[in-house]
């Protein structure tokens, strides 16, 4: 199998701010889950991002996630790479996660 990715792109992610210990454990490069959360009680289409070891960072952006919760349900193997964390600072106390989701197809 082509182990290179059909598309990449890079996209920030939503709810780190309820995820803050969680990222600062996190690496830049670390490989990401994609973790469909189908019955999520505010968004069926939405997708989890999570660290190898289980720990949620955050969530896909809600106007990003159906048509990757579409492309997931068919079939399509996708993932991510911990791309940036951003903030940390005295000005921008609050993490903020950037991600390279990369899409292989099925």
């Amino acid at each position: 199998m082509n182990d290179k990715p059909r598309r990449t792109f890079v996209t920030g992610i939503s709810g780190e701010s309820y995820r803050q210990a969680e990222i600062r454990h996190a690496k830049a490069g670390e490989e990401l889950l994609l973790i469909r959360e189908p019955n999520n009680p505010h968004d069926r289409n939405a997708i989890k991002v999570c660290r190898r070891n289980g720990q949620q960072i955050g969530y896909i952006m809600a106007g990003m996630a159906p048509r990757l919760a579409d492309q997931i349900n068919s079939g399509t193997r996708m993932g991510a790479v911990l791309e940036e964390i951003r903030g940390g600072t005295r000005d921008r106390p609050s993490l903020g996660v950037a991600i390279r989701v990369r899409i292989w197809g099925k």
